[in-house]
Protein backbone atom coordinates (compact mmCIF):
# COMPACT_ATOMS: atom_id res chain seq x y z
CA UNK A 1 0.00 0.00 0.00
CA UNK A 2 1.00 3.32 -1.12
CA UNK A 3 0.82 6.54 1.01
CA UNK A 4 0.87 10.20 -0.57
CA UNK A 5 3.65 12.04 0.55
CA UNK A 6 3.72 15.66 0.93
CA UNK A 7 5.69 18.43 -1.56
CA UNK A 8 7.38 19.87 1.50
CA UNK A 9 8.21 18.60 4.49
CA UNK A 10 8.24 20.34 8.08
CA UNK A 11 10.92 21.16 9.90
CA UNK A 12 10.71 19.22 12.34
CA UNK A 13 9.18 15.79 10.82
CA UNK A 14 12.76 15.39 8.61
CA UNK A 15 14.43 11.97 8.55
CA UNK A 16 17.81 14.04 8.28
CA UNK A 17 17.39 15.91 11.72
CA UNK A 18 19.11 13.77 14.49
CA UNK A 19 16.67 12.65 17.38
CA UNK A 20 16.28 12.56 21.07
CA UNK A 21 13.68 9.86 22.14
CA UNK A 22 11.98 11.71 25.59
CA UNK A 23 9.53 9.55 27.46
CA UNK A 24 6.31 10.97 27.75
CA UNK A 25 2.45 11.24 29.68
CA UNK A 26 -0.18 11.87 27.22
CA UNK A 27 -3.99 12.81 28.55
CA UNK A 28 -6.63 12.73 26.12
CA UNK A 29 -9.99 12.41 26.77
CA UNK A 30 -10.48 8.45 27.11
CA UNK A 31 -6.68 7.51 27.46
CA UNK A 32 -3.20 8.42 29.30
CA UNK A 33 -0.67 6.87 26.89
CA UNK A 34 3.24 6.61 27.74
CA UNK A 35 5.31 6.83 24.91
CA UNK A 36 8.64 7.46 23.06
CA UNK A 37 8.53 10.92 21.03
CA UNK A 38 11.48 11.80 19.36
CA UNK A 39 12.55 15.27 19.10
CA UNK A 40 15.42 17.35 18.06
CA UNK A 41 18.13 17.75 20.79
CA UNK A 42 17.49 20.93 22.65
CA UNK A 43 13.61 21.53 22.26
CA UNK A 44 11.39 21.27 24.43
CA UNK A 45 7.95 18.71 24.26
CA UNK A 46 5.87 22.25 23.68
CA UNK A 47 8.34 23.65 21.60
CA UNK A 48 7.58 20.31 19.36
CA UNK A 49 4.00 20.58 19.70
CA UNK A 50 3.76 24.23 19.76
CA UNK A 51 5.69 24.56 16.23
CA UNK A 52 3.70 21.16 14.88
CA UNK A 53 0.16 22.58 15.40
CA UNK A 54 1.68 25.96 13.27
CA UNK A 55 2.78 23.97 10.86
CA UNK A 56 0.03 23.06 7.66
CA UNK A 57 1.40 19.03 7.81
CA UNK A 58 2.15 18.03 11.36
CA UNK A 59 -1.18 17.07 12.49
CA UNK A 60 0.37 13.30 13.90
CA UNK A 61 2.40 13.06 16.47
CA UNK A 62 4.83 10.14 15.73
CA UNK A 63 5.24 7.99 18.99
CA UNK A 64 6.79 4.82 19.70
CA UNK A 65 6.84 2.47 22.81
CA UNK A 66 3.33 2.86 23.91
CA UNK A 67 1.31 1.57 26.64
CA UNK A 68 -2.12 3.10 26.22
CA UNK A 69 -4.36 3.12 29.43
CA UNK A 70 -8.34 3.58 30.33
CA UNK A 71 -8.00 7.26 31.70
CA UNK A 72 -10.73 6.73 34.33
CA UNK A 73 -8.97 4.03 35.81
CA UNK A 74 -5.44 3.35 34.69
CA UNK A 75 -6.37 0.09 33.49
CA UNK A 76 -3.51 -1.47 30.87
CA UNK A 77 -5.45 -1.24 27.14
CA UNK A 78 -2.96 -2.37 25.00
CA UNK A 79 0.47 -1.84 23.71
CA UNK A 80 1.60 -0.64 20.17
CA UNK A 81 5.62 -0.05 18.99
CA UNK A 82 4.40 2.80 16.92
CA UNK A 83 1.49 5.06 16.64
CA UNK A 84 0.70 8.28 15.00
CA UNK A 85 -1.68 10.24 17.53
CA UNK A 86 -3.86 13.18 16.08
CA UNK A 87 -2.86 16.58 18.24
CA UNK A 88 -5.84 17.81 18.10
CA UNK A 89 -6.69 14.85 20.93
CA UNK A 90 -4.43 15.78 23.20
CA UNK A 91 -5.76 17.30 26.99
CA UNK A 92 -1.98 17.76 28.35
CA UNK A 93 1.29 15.88 27.60
CA UNK A 94 4.41 16.19 29.97
CA UNK A 95 7.98 14.68 29.54
CA UNK A 96 8.22 11.88 32.38
CA UNK A 97 12.14 12.58 33.10
CA UNK A 98 13.86 16.00 33.68
CA UNK A 99 15.97 17.08 30.75
CA UNK A 100 17.71 19.86 32.42
CA UNK A 101 15.62 22.21 31.15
Amino acid sequence: MQFPTSDFAHPLHTEKAEREPVRVEILTDRFKLLATLHIIPGTRVTDYLTRSIEGHSAHFLPLTAIKVHNASNDELLYERPFIELNINHILWIHPLEDRGG
